[in-house]
């Protein structure tokens, strides 16, 4: 049987509140890119008892929204007045870290992107964002839209695979031979794998002569890649790879065995 005694109940940490709409924003942080098309949809299935409590921040006198920034712009498409009240769910008192951890516990199974999820996860100082966001930003780089690196998921996959170091060099060697163009998913991948097989014997210097020399640039470099894989059905990432080396190889004195070579060891 249920507990009647209350031993078992949990008092949450926010309260209900009715909230004027005027007094409600987005987070400036804490929050994910806006997307018309979700707020379009809301209103073309208008439904405010399914629509869910807009869980906000409050900060001094203004109510910054965590969950629910398309919400209230479907209330406002459909002629809710800034003076209309909603009942939202608010927490008081928390730090901007502590806003960036409540969206990410909340937004866990939401279609955010990638990006959105790695940006708010820095300010939520999660330590695996935090550490490549400031090993990206070392190299004169960025994460994000407008001239950023976007292939966050490559990110996080070579840092797992090689540590700060691995992708310290990986992104060097990246930078300085294909510039902006080369952070592509799988190039990133590729490269963080040659730095994770061999471990040390690479010299960075000479892979970045290699690749800077190759005929057509990166394109020149995926056209190999593709024939590779196309002959050997491989992934992607280990087809980028073994290209690499090859070029490598070829680059100077300080070899090292063939991407299949060392596999096979």
């Amino acid at each position: 049987m249920p507990a009647t005694n209350g031993a078992h109940r949990h008092q949450r940490s926010s309260r209900l509140g009715w909230i004027k709409i005027g007094d409600l924003k987005p987070h400036p942080r804490a929050q994910r890119e806006f997307r018309q098309h979700r707020a379009d949809e809301l209103v073309a299935a208008f439904n405010l008892e399914g629509m869910g409590f807009i869980v906000v921040s409050k900060h001094g006198d203004v109510y910054f929204i965590i969950d629910g920034q398309h919400r209230l712009a479907a209330l406002l498409m459909l002629g809710f007045a800034p003076d209309d009240s909603v009942q939202c769910e608010v927490y008081e008192g928390l730090t901007d870290e502590q806003d960036a951890e409540l969206f990410l516990e909340r937004n866990n199974y939401l279609n955010n992107t990638a990006l959105d999820k790695f940006r708010i996860g820095v300010l939520a100082k999660r330590k695996v964002e935090v550490e490549v966001d400031t090993c990206v930003r070392a190299q004169g780089l960025k994460v994000g839209r407008g001239g950023g690196i976007q292939a966050v998921g490559a990110l996080m996959d070579a840092y797992r695979r090689t540590g700060i170091e691995g992708l310290g060099k990986t992104l060097r060697i990246i930078r300085d031979s294909y510039g902006e163009r080369g952070f592509e998913g799988p190039v990133i991948q590729g490269t963080a794998l040659t730095i994770q097989r061999y471990n040390g014997r690479l010299d960075e210097d000479q892979m970045i002569r290699a690749l800077s020399r190759v005929v057509g640039g990166l394109g020149g470099l995926m056209t190999q890649a593709a024939k590779t894989r196309e002959t050997l059905g491989q992934p992607k990432a280990q087809c980028i790879a073994a290209t690499e080396i090859t070029y490598y190889n070829r680059a100077g004195t300080k070899r090292v065995p063939g991407w299949w070579k060392e596999e096979a060891k």
